[in-house]
């Protein structure tokens, strides 16, 4: 039995029994393109049992593997062979590790391997065998076990474990030997085999997985002796290795913010030993409301160690001697006027001290960008927390609900819109719906419910009827039919499209473009979201008619490894630089789904991360340095637009333009700084 079942089904065959059926992959052709070869797709973690009848004394167990980079397929991080004479007591036969990321990895060719795993001799009936699959796909064709020679000396058994201990110790090799590849050498390992055996009695401490525990502090309790205060750059990207040396230039004395808006600064803390540091922020006038967030350092599924998650303060800040630790402040403005805020880290005469003066703007600009992040209440990440989940989406400007076809009932079908009407109500009046029908995955036109005139005009009226209860109005809505359309999905967009507006021309279409090919359908849209890669955005924005509205985003990911400026809060920027009225990423919660979903604190556990928030105590979210950028870039958009009324579009443009093409942490909140103190000195000379 496998467990998951092989999923990968272009070439592969995954329903065959093909682990034991002696069947082998020739030597002629692709490895993962054969029917003899079991293919895997997007799993963390694959469980092979075998039942060998009786119990035997065993040499080895054997399989092929395969490596080919430019494939998108890796040699397996790590496997290992747990034995048992009864299901009930374990003991870890054998295991192997791959040396590092650069042994023995495969380019434009492919390379096979023959792993081999020792298994000592020990004698057992029933085996458990785990992959843990580097990259998104592992392909092997035969696992074979061996039979020891007659009078083989018997390994040394490590420590038993329970079956119900079993899954534990697992996941605590899986983690540890993921952190291991991970923090190998990126070159090139001169190896014989890529593959190194472990050592028997390292099976480990199981960890603690209760996921909500980890957004809690580190308990670090005393104070630290001495410390150094390094202030970042806004938005900077901060990692254990690089980033945040920090500048006493960075301490502006002076600050403006616009009203309803907020800011944030970050500070590097190191120490030579570890300990907790006591951090003060206060506004002495109550025009902003300050708070203190501490950053810990979580590990992306290239192995860096990076500064994201806001964890509230209680006013002491756990600091690593290794690490360090990294405090930031955010800034909310909630009455106009000046106010002054003061800082302290640490106590008495040791302590380090910086104030500055801030003054709230009533920068009142109607102007917003969309905000679209595929918020899908449903993810793992979120699922129980769905209220405190839309809190958090509209606090930072993500105000498009995307419905899923999943959620949705098909033409025909029964006509159900009651989970329509609940998850918009749930949302809280959304400013834009969009349906995703999933026209492509209903088959050819021939039978598709959705080419079906009167089907879809029933539809059409049981949709907007069930939005209009929760407060959406019909303008407000947009048919998706197709996700970024191409090949044969943009052949059923281009049959789709037209039909809709033959037959209902006041339906209101949106679509996600990610390639050339489909801005072929840009015309009979009414929103264009654009994928903003290799000029397509640009293509994009020079077609756009007056009563279209051109969107951009960006799926790049593990999003961990985005830059938290450069990517995240230069969407906004990116936007008024273009005429786009809105912008969005993938995604707000993704970690996967099933048994390997996430809980955004360490990629290792879902091995797939674009969330930009993480699971925190007592049903809440703590959000992410890189979901406040994208926020803060939203509100860059409203003072671009407000400076545009001020000194002119090409004056704000002009600005606009300079911080894209310069990409500089820091430079968009310097930029930002300018154009609020010429709208203050502007309202001042006005009166």
């Amino acid at each position: 039995m496998v467990e998951p079942p092989a999923n990968y089904r272009v070439g592969a065959n995954p329903s065959a029994p093909v682990l034991t059926d002696g069947r082998e992959a020739s030597q002629l052709g692709r490895f993962w393109t054969q029917s003899a070869t079991a293919g895997w797709e997007s799993v963390r973690l694959i469980k092979a049992s075998f039942d060998l009848g009786a119990a035997h004394d065993l040499d080895k167990l054997a399989l092929t593997v395969a490596s080919g980079t430019a494939s998108g397929v890796h040699f397996p991080v790590a496997s290992y062979v747990f034995l048992s004479e009864d299901q009930e007591s374990w003991t870890l036969g054998g295991c192997s590790r791959h040396v590092s990321p650069g042994a023995g990895v495969g380019t434009d060719r492919e390379i096979r391997e023959r792993l081999e795993i020792t298994l000592g001799n020990q004698r057992a009936r029933f085996i458990r065998f785990f992959v843990v699959p580097s990259g998104e796909f592992f392909f092997t064709d035969e696992v074979s076990v061996l039979p020891a020679k007659p009078g083989a000396p018997r390994a040394l058994r490590p420590v038993p474990v329970s079956r119900q201990g079993l899954t534990k110790a697992v996941d605590s090799m899986r983690h540890r030997d993921w952190s291991r590849y991970l923090a190998a050498s990126r070159e090139p390992v001169r190896t014989r085999s890529p593959f190194v055996d472990c050592v028997l009695d390292e099976v480990g401490a199981p960890r603690d997985f209760a996921v909500d525990d980890r957004a809690r502090s580190g308990g670090a309790t005393r104070e630290l002796a001495s410390f150094a205060v390094f202030p970042c750059a806004d938005d900077e990207r901060i990692s254990v290795g690089a980033g945040c040396s920090g500048g006493s230039g960075l301490l502006r004395k002076q600050e403006w913010l616009r009203l309803g808006g907020r800011q944030y600064r970050a500070f590097r803390i190191k120490a030579n030993s570890g300990g907790a540091l006591p951090v003060v922020v206060r506004s002495l006038h109550g025009k902003v409301r300050a708070a203190v967030f501490e950053s810990p350092f979580v590990q992306a599924l290239n192995g860096e160690l990076l500064a994201d998650p806001l964890r509230v303060s209680d006013g002491l800040i756990g600091v690593d001697s290794s690490h360090g630790g990294v405090v930031v402040l955010e800034l909310d403005a909630v009455q106009a006027g000046r106010d002054r805020v003061e800082v302290q880290f640490g106590k008495g005469s040791k302590a380090w001290r910086h104030a500055f003066d801030v003054d709230v703007l009533p920068v009142v600009e109607s102007s917003r960008l969309f905000g679209n992040v595929w918020p899908y209440l449903d993810w793992p990440l979120v699922a129980d927390r769905q209220e405190a989940a839309v809190r958090d989406l509209k606090r930072h400007g993500a105000d498009v609900l995307v419905v899923p076809y999943r959620a949705l009932p098909v033409p025909g079908g029964g006509g159900d819109f009651s989970g329509l009407t609940e998850l918009a109500a749930k949302f809280d009046k959304p400013r834009a719906v969009l349906l995703y029908l999933g026209v492509d995955q209903r088959g050819p036109e021939s039978g598709n419910p959705w080419f079906d005139k009167g089907l879809l005009g029933q539809w059409l009226a049981g949709a907007y009827a069930a939005l209009a209860r929760a407060g959406v109005a019909r303008e407000q809505v947009y048919l998706y039919p197709v996700d970024e359309p191409r090949g044969s999905s943009l052949e059923t967009a281009q049959r789709f499209v037209p039909f809709l507006r033959a037959n209902h021309p006041g339906a209101r279409l949106y679509s996600t473009l990610s390639v050339r090919d489909a801005l072929v359908l840009l015309p009979q849209l009414d929103v264009a979201q654009v994928l903003d890669r290799k000029g397509l955005a640009e293509a994009a924005a020079r077609q756009i008619k007056p009563g279209q509205q051109l969107w951009l985003y960006m799926t790049d990911g593990p999003s961990k490894l985005n830059d938290p400026y450069a990517y995240y809060r230069l969407m906004g920027w990116r936007a008024f630089a273009l005429g786009a009225e809105g912008v969005g990423f993938w995604n707000y919660a993704d970690t996967q789904r099933g048994a390997y979903a996430g809980d955004g604190w360490d990629d290792i556990d879902s091995g797939r991360d674009f969330a930009v928030v993480y699971r925190g105590a007592g049903g809440s979210i703590v959000d992410g340095r890189r979901w406040e950028a994208f926020s803060s870039g939203l509100d860059d958009f409203q003072v671009l637009k407000a400076y545009q009324r001020f000194a002119g579009i090409e004056a704000a443009r002009r600005l606009a333009v300079e911080v894209v093409e310069g990409k500089m942490p820091g430079q968009a909140e310097n930029v930002r700084q300018r154009m609020l103190r010429e709208l203050s000195v502007g309202a001042i000379l006005a009166k």
